[in-house]
């Protein structure tokens, strides 16, 4: 199975926690390499993909941020017009739900990173179609 560990941080809505969080991950030796930022009134959820999740992850709740660990699946996709469309189409002929996503690019294209109801099947799904998601060291 090739699945990756994304940090979800709740963030207050006020100046300086971004960098509170970033300067927590800094500091525990973890490089971002892709993020997504979502926002409610008073607090967003901040996702993180990183090269040392683990790391990130303990500094941050020392630090007590609330911070949680999920699986996602990174898929490279053609980075010119129609390249989501035609893996977003796929997915639902598929009967993959994408519960979110957020996209990334990289020196040889670009990356989806999706959240999906059922990691396991969908990870079977896709690579039995053609689709090769990465691992973290993939990404680095």
């Amino acid at each position: 199975m090739t699945l990756v560990k994304q940090l979800s941080v709740m963030v207050e809505n006020r100046v300086g926690r971004l960098a509170e969080v970033t300067g927590t991950i800094g500091e525990a030796g973890a490089n971002i390499l892709g993020f997504s930022i979502a926002e409610g009134e008073n607090f967003g959820i901040v996702r993180f993909m990183l090269d040392r999740t683990d790391d990130a992850y303990n500094a941050l709740k020392a630090n007590g941020h609330t911070v949680s660990c999920s699986d996602v699946i990174a898929l490279p996709i053609e980075d010119n017009p129609g390249g989501l469309h035609r893996v977003a189409a796929r997915c639902a002929q598929l009967g993959v739900n994408i519960v979110y996503a957020y996209a990334f690019r990289k020196s040889d294209g670009a990356v989806l990173v999706l959240k999906v109801d059922d990691s396991a099947r969908s990870v079977r799904m896709l690579k039995a179609d053609g689709f090769n998601p990465l691992d973290v060291e993939e990404l680095v």
